[in-house]
């Protein structure tokens, strides 16, 4: 799950979320977490808004992450792109991938076609400098290089046992880029 603006993060709509979660049959939730470090090496841009996401994305994350264990719902550890919403193209998907470090991440991002007469979903062409970045043959040799492997949310995504259930922590190891 991946509610628009993040708005499933709330902890109203996480614990109703987490609730629903299993008779839904959603294996995993999209909590943003990325290193606010490398967000500003990459870009070092809008360095305010930057850090005030990182620190309330933060602190919902930590309570996200606790309430999803505990009903068996799997995180990725880290979901990168927050920092650079409609600004995500191939210098900084290649840049960033020999970076991770985590075993299960995200890249957020918006890709998309601009078609006449439509709306637009962010700045002029950030769909389609963020599709290009997602196709690229410079963005698949970073990938290959980092040892990454690109994978589908279910396949990343087992569905993790409840903390208080007696089986063995969530394999995560698996995850649609992962070292």
């Amino acid at each position: 799950v991946d509610g628009h603006l993040h708005l499933h993060v709330h902890p109203v709509v996480l614990d109703a979320l987490a609730e629903l979660a299993h008779e839904y049959d959603i294996p995993s939730v999209r909590l943003p977490a990325e290193e606010l470090g490398i967000a500003i090496s990459l870009d070092p841009r809008r360095l305010a808004t930057k850090a005030a996401q990182a620190a309330i994305f933060a602190l919902l994350r930590r309570r996200g992450v606790r309430r999803l264990r505990r009903a068996g719902i799997a995180v990725a550890d880290r979901v990168y792109g927050l920092h650079q919403t409609g600004r995500v193209d191939e210098d900084y998907v290649a840049r960033l991938l020999p970076r991770i470090e985590a075993e299960w991440n995200e890249l957020y991002c918006h890709p998309a076609r601009d078609f006449p007469g439509e709306p637009r979903n962010g700045p002029v062409g950030a769909g389609e400098r963020e599709l290009a970045a997602l196709v690229s043959p410079r963005v698949r040799e970073a990938l290959t290089a980092a040892g990454l492997i690109l994978t589908g949310s279910r396949q990343a995504a087992p569905r993790a046992p409840a903390e208080s259930a007696a089986s063995p922590a969530p394999d995560l190891s698996h995850g649609e880029a992962r070292s």
